[in-house]
This record gives C-alpha cells, structure tokens and sequence, in this order.
C-alpha cells in the first residue's frame, strides 16, 4: 500500500487552526437547528442512547407479556381443514 502525503489525508477546514488537526484533535461539526421532527428525535436519540436501549427493551419485553396474556381462539378439528 503506498502512503498518501499528509495533506491528502488530513483536511483543513477554513476557520479551523491547522495545529488542532495535525495534533489530532477531534473536530465535531453541529447542525445550528435539526430538521422537522425525525431530525430533533435522531439528535435526541444519538446524544441519549441508554435511555433508547432501555425504552427499546422495555418495549419488547412489555410486548410479549402484553401478547401472552391476550387469549386465543382454539380451533375445532372441523374448523381446522375447511377451506
């Protein structure tokens, strides 16, 4: 694999001092103001992820007890093979 030169693999920003990207510093650009509402719960969703995980897994765990506690309609052998 050959190497790239430095300036390829690194991009400067205008704005932005040339020494916080050679040193390695992380550079995080933020959207002034999401988009519509998917944007404002995919911005609250990524800065709360543990609060998603367990909203997600309380969810399916509430969803199948919900579902075992509904009873089902047995069918008769008659009922079974009509068709």
């Amino acid at each position: 694999m050959t190497e790239r030169p430095i300036a390829e693999a690194v991009c400067i920003q205008p704005g932005i001092p040339s020494d916080s990207v050679l040193t390695g510093d992380i550079i995080v650009q933020q959207q002034a103001q999401p988009q519509g509402f998917a944007g404002r719960v995919g911005t609250w969703s990524a800065r709360n992820k543990k609060k998603v995980l367990v909203g997600w897994l309380l969810f399916v765990v509430l969803s199948i007890v919900g579902g075992s506690m509904i009873s089902s309609n047995k069918l008769t052998k008659a009922a079974q093979f009509s068709g």
